[in-house]
């Protein structure tokens, strides 16, 4: 899946695409910094944001290093 388009979304006149690679890395990469700042398995960790694929991404970040995501909306 690594090219295809997993999420489309509208930013300002345009569109911007993130493919299934890009998610990939971005989970990764974001769970890699929340270890950088100490965060630990069993650990929660807020996330605050609007429905975005970020805000996805950060679930997934999460879930990644065993840490629990814990919403506020």
């Amino acid at each position: 899946f690594g090219t295809r388009t997993s999420h489309s979304i509208k930013k300002g006149d345009g569109w911007v695409d993130y493919s299934y690679g890009e998610v990939i890395n971005e989970i990764f990469v974001f769970g890699l910094h929340l270890l950088f700042h100490g965060v630990k398995k069993g650990d929660l960790v807020l996330i605050y944001s609007k429905n975005t694929p970020e805000y996805s991404m950060a679930f997934f970040s999460c879930w990644l290093i065993g840490a629990v995501p814990v919403p506020l909306d």
